[in-house]
């Protein structure tokens, strides 16, 4: 049996945003199993980004200490 965690990662909140019907996505995707939407769970600022949807070195250790605890406990 092998555990499955979903995953929304993070973007600038104006590129997020600009996204339609998220609320309906989440609840599509987390009907599959374990799924976080990071982008509503972690507050990341623009100088947390390279540019709109990668995170610079500062944003990846913020989201890789968090993810990995989030994955720990989920087992």
């Amino acid at each position: 049996d092998i555990d499955v965690i979903l995953v929304n990662s993070p973007y600038t909140k104006r590129y997020f945003n600009s996204f339609l019907n998220n609320d309906e996505f989440d609840s599509i995707i987390s009907s599959y199993g374990n799924y976080f939407n990071f982008n509503k769970i972690l507050n990341f600022n623009d100088s947390n980004f390279y540019d709109r949807d990668h995170l610079n070195q500062y944003g990846v250790e913020k989201y890789n200490r968090y993810i990995i605890n989030k994955i720990l406990d989920t087992k």
